[in-house]
């Protein structure tokens, strides 16, 4: 396995709900959510953005008249 070189500013991220700053641990994945709740909050909110993102996609073209 190859062993790369990362720098802090690899390892140093926000959470994607609260935007606080969180550091990964090097040859982990990179972490997204400073909390649980953070991850919660953030998937729960995300899918019903795009439940009615796709259910307006889906009134958009019921309501297109065809000649």
């Amino acid at each position: 396995m190859e062993d790369k070189d990362y720098t802090n500013d690899d390892l140093i991220g926000k959470c994607l709900k609260c935007g606080m700053v969180i550091a990964s641990i090097k040859g982990k994945k990179k972490k997204r959510f400073c909390s649980d709740r953070c991850r919660w909050d953030w998937w729960n909110n995300h899918i019903k953005e795009e439940k009615l993102k796709s259910r307006l996609e889906t009134n958009k073209q019921n309501h297109i008249v065809s000649k």
